[in-house]
């Protein structure tokens, strides 16, 4: 899938919500929103309906959302949409049969529990969705000297040497790659 980059994902779903944009943003959060999902005992059927519905919602009311420059703002908005989906679940009788009976739809208990595993893990989950999307567009040994050096924390002269490259090639594919990767991802990420 190549991946527009003149705008961040976020400035371009508020602006045109193309089909494209959409799926990118879905194929990243889905299988978070899912993951969180299974720490309430949801799963299965339940859990699709919920994300389902969640991402419904961010599709409705992305425009209004203001990032205002705080930190997680993107974050603590979309937490906020699965966590009345989740309390909305588990307020329901009919899902009182379900694996997530033993959970009280206490508000501040879903919160809690949220922000301490979604704030923790977004936003490496969400940098290694991005990363996986923009990889293919670049060379192979382009990404994997970016590789070693963000990720491997290794030295750009041992990469650059043990690769066959200049240092001046490895550092400007780790520019590039960052500059893609910030590009996509402001507002989603705040500390890229």
């Amino acid at each position: 899938m190549q991946v527009n980059t003149s705008h961040s994902l976020l400035d371009r779903l508020k602006s045109t919500s193309s089909s494209s944009d959409w799926d990118t943003f879905v194929e990243i959060y889905r299988p978070f929103i899912l993951s969180q999902l299974n720490r309430f005992g949801i799963a299965g059927a339940d859990a699709e309906d919920i994300c389902q519905d969640s991402l419904t919602q961010v599709f409705k009311a992305i425009g209004g959302f203001d990032h205002n420059g705080r930190i997680g703002a993107f974050r603590n908005w979309l937490r906020t949409i699965v966590r009345q989906r989740i309390s909305r679940y588990l307020s329901n009788p009919k899902s009182k049969n379900g694996p997530a009976a033993s959970i009280s739809p206490d508000e501040i208990a879903i919160e809690n529990t949220l922000a301490v595993h979604w704030d923790k893990e977004h936003d490496q989950y969400v940098l290694n969705k991005l990363m996986q999307l923009i990889s293919k567009d670049f060379t192979e040994t382009s990404w994997r000297s970016f590789h070693r050096i963000v990720i491997g924390s290794e030295d750009p002269k041992v990469v650059a040497q043990s690769m066959s490259l200049t240092l001046n090639s490895v550092m400007i594919s780790k520019s590039r790659i960052m500059r893609r990767l910030r590009e996509l991802g402001r507002g989603m990420i705040d500390q890229l």
